[in-house]
């Protein structure tokens, strides 16, 4: 909502919009943060360096297991699948337990993830555009290996 907007950045700062002022928001993180996501007030997610994953409920900070010891780029959430991508084309899936990782076989950073209907879109570095389905009726299961398109080499 535009009267409910979340920012992050360096040192760990987080920043929250109620409409009319930003005001900081504590948080456990120290670390550069790289994204944020939010589906309501008390369902907003954050990313950084070192793997860091934090979810939000409403009333506290749940500092989450790091997936992999590299920078956590973006992160999208759907109930209880939340994906996250980074580092190295690292990609992985947390089903409310465990993360799982979703191959991309891709080499380089991906940096940034959306929806678009059916489909998990995430960008990386070197032009890379990757794309998997992810099922609309439940958008709970995940697909094992996600399809890498670059552009054409020069």
């Amino acid at each position: 909502a535009w009267n409910d907007v979340w920012a992050v950045g360096d040192s760990g700062i987080v920043l929250r919009f109620n409409g009319s002022a930003w005001r900081r928001v504590t948080t456990p993180a120290t670390s550069t943060l790289r994204g944020v996501w939010g589906t309501a007030a008390n369902d907003v997610w954050i990313v950084g360096e070192s793997g860091l994953v934090e979810h939000w409920n409403g009333d506290g900070w749940t500092v989450l297991p790091a997936p992999q010891p590299n920078g956590v780029r973006d992160v999208r959430a759907i109930g209880a699948q939340v994906y996250v991508v980074g580092d190295l084309g690292t990609a992985y899936r947390w089903d409310g337990q465990q993360w799982n990782e979703v191959s991309t076989d891709y080499p380089a950073t991906i940096l940034s993830l959306e929806f678009d209907g059916d489909q998990l879109i995430a960008t990386g570095e070197i032009g890379a555009i990757l794309g998997t389905r992810v099922p609309v009726s439940t958008r709970r299961a995940a697909p094992s290996r996600a399809r890498v398109d670059q552009p054409a080499a020069r």
